[in-house]
């Protein structure tokens, strides 16, 4: 077999292993990209048959969209997830569709509908079906072709850390001039546009551990930070990375512990 081939072989082996491992391992820290091949035709061929079913009638069988659906193709629409974490895609079909019926189509139909969708986008299909867990999906970042995945300037991220008073704090911990508050030990995640940590978001984060990052908070006052200070917190925002400044602007903020002491 010639090297070339084969080194082609090995890297498609390889990256068809890492999906696998991000999309069934209960506790990874690996990011994966919506072009790395997360679901299979089949299950994209079912996805169309539910959604011919189920979603057409306001997305239009070509998911142009209309006055009752908006297109679900194209940049109009990737816009509002992009950067982001699959997860957030998948909860909002969950949660909200069929509009005011969303208990009509399972979990199960309404990942191979994302399926769908992610083929009729043009994201590439793999060996493995994208499952309905949202603790795996929140490890899948949606990218435009040729980015790495991983936390980019100017995107929603979720993040897990403890809240301190920023430099120059009082010895009591007051925070110093500017009214500053800073997240250290943070752990942070494509995320969101959500302004709320929802239950479930809630519920994912107090089983994360602590990372080794910190970020200086921006807009942190309407969330009462004083109140929180020393908890572990689970954060959202759009974040900004500069060498030497990285920043949060805050979005939603929630206390998961009253102490840091604990990963």
């Amino acid at each position: 077999m010639p090297k070339t081939l084969l080194a082609c072989l090995t890297t498609a082996a390889l990256a068809a292993t890492m999906v696998e491992s991000v999309l069934h391992a209960q506790d990874s820290d690996a990011i994966a990209s919506i072009w790395d091949g997360l679901y299979t035709a089949a299950q994209a061929e079912r996805g169309k048959a539910t959604f011919d079913r189920r979603c057409s009638r306001c997305h239009n069988s070509n998911l142009s969209g209309s006055d009752r659906g908006p297109t679900l193709v194209g940049d109009e629409f990737l816009a509002s997830w992009l950067d982001g974490s699959l997860e957030a895609l998948f909860s909002f079909i969950r949660d909200s569709m069929p509009e005011n019926n969303a208990s009509l189509v399972n979990d199960a139909r309404k990942a191979d509908v994302l399926a769908y969708i992610l083929q009729r986008n043009g994201f590439p299909t793999g060996t493995t079906e994208l499952p309905p867990d949202t603790d795996k999906l929140e490890m899948v970042q949606i990218l435009r072709e040729g980015v790495a995945p991983g936390l980019l300037n100017l995107s929603f991220v979720q993040v897990v850390g403890c809240l301190e008073p920023g430099p120059g704090a009082a010895g009591d911990g007051t925070p110093g001039a500017g009214n500053r508050w800073v997240l250290t030990r943070s752990n942070a995640r494509p995320g969101s546009r959500g302004r709320v940590v929802s239950a479930a978001e809630l519920e994912r984060a107090r089983t994360r551990t602590l990372g080794t990052d910190t970020y200086t908070l921006v807009s942190a006052t309407p969330f009462e930070p004083a109140t929180r200070r020393g908890h572990k917190v689970a954060a959202k925002g759009l974040l900004y990375l500069q060498p030497g400044d990285e920043r949060l602007n805050l979005t939603a903020l929630q206390t998961l512990t009253d102490t840091c002491s604990t990963g």
